[in-house]
């Protein structure tokens, strides 16, 4: 079998040959994905987006460069969910120019979003930000762990500029997988593969099947060689409890977040106007003499806690809350 494989790859020694070689596998790969029944792939891409869980938790305290599916790609927005669930920061790929590195803009749920190249959805003016981490689609893949995309070579510019270098999951199926790409100096592999079928280890040139926890220790271990996560200046006035993102969700609590700041600002006054007046019979001047005193001064400077802890769901437990609040409606991360 391999005698023969070679006999056929033989024939292919320039790179225009070799160009387009890859244009007939690629289209023939496609066709052969896009013909899966979806049912099918709903399996598929449920067993690997479970195996990236468990094999990456690391991901959980990164930026995720994902790309969104196309052509009936792996669905990552799915193990993308559970990583923001956790804190993760994602990320989507955007095409600034022909021949050069692929620029990541901050993703999530609601975001503004405007078409691409071949229309793929893309964030519009979100912030820039640098991926520590990227699941990246394959039309095809070999036993070495090289990728086929799209033929734009965007993603080996992207891996070869970027210091230090994220972590690269290629993600397929295993109807995808061939004997070679015929790699060129420019094709850069990936450091893992994730299919149906298990997690695979770029090892030594070839692709060897490991399990989660093998998967697990490995993936550390490039991260910590490569120094990711990114070094993140703190931003002042930082919790130290973990932040929630609930304010990146347009519509997130049934009402825009300015209205949301508002009401709540409106709710202290109110709230507290009768409880003051009740404790100055004297009226209106006996209201304004109390905001002077000291008394006063000390319900100024808690009103903000409100506010703060609206934007931080670990600091709500310690909040009054409304009795009356718009029903809540919840932006969906994924179809």
């Amino acid at each position: 079998m391999q005698q023969s494989i070679t006999t056929i790859l033989e024939p292919y020694q320039t790179w225009p040959q070799i160009k387009d070689w890859r244009k007939q596998q690629r289209a023939a790969l496609i066709a052969r994905r896009t013909a899966v029944p979806q049912d099918m792939l709903r399996q598929w891409n449920a067993s690997i987006s479970e195996l990236i869980a468990n094999g990456f938790p690391m991901l959980a305290g990164m930026t995720i460069g994902f790309c969104w599916p196309f052509k009936s790609e792996f669905d990552a927005r799915f193990v993308i969910r559970r990583f923001r669930e956790r804190g993760a920061t994602a990320a989507l790929p955007a095409v600034v120019a022909t021949a050069q590195p692929l620029q990541f803009r901050k993703w999530w749920p609601g975001a503004p979003m405007t078409p691409g190249v071949y229309d793929i959805p893309i964030p519009d003016g979100t912030e820039l930000v640098v991926p520590d981490a990227a699941i990246v689609p394959m039309n095809g893949f070999d036993e070495q762990g090289y990728r086929l995309g799209y033929g734009g070579g965007y993603f080996d510019r992207t891996l070869a500029a970027a210091e230090p270098r994220p972590l690269a999951i290629g993600t397929s199926f295993e109807i995808a997988r061939l004997p070679t790409i015929q790699p060129r100096p420019h094709d850069i592999a990936m450091d893992f593969i994730v299919t149906e079928a298990g997690l695979h280890a770029v090892a030594g040139s070839q692709l060897v099947c490991i399990d989660a926890e093998e998967c697990h220790s490995r993936a550390q271990r490039l991260c910590d060689e490569r120094g990711l996560p990114h070094a993140r200046p703190s931003e002042k006035g930082s919790y130290s409890s973990p932040p929630s993102y609930a304010a990146e969700f347009p519509g997130y609590f049934g009402e825009a977040e300015e209205k949301k700041s508002l009401c709540l600002c409106l709710l202290w006054k109110h709230a507290f106007e009768p409880i003051i007046r009740a404790c100055h019979p004297d009226g209106d001047a006996s209201v304004r003499a109390s905001i002077g005193s000291r008394k006063g001064r000390k319900l100024r400077t808690r009103a903000p806690r409100i506010t703060e802890c609206s934007s931080d769901t670990t600091q709500a437990s310690s909040c009054h809350r409304p009795r009356e609040q718009s029903p809540r409606v919840v932006s969906a991360e994924t179809r």
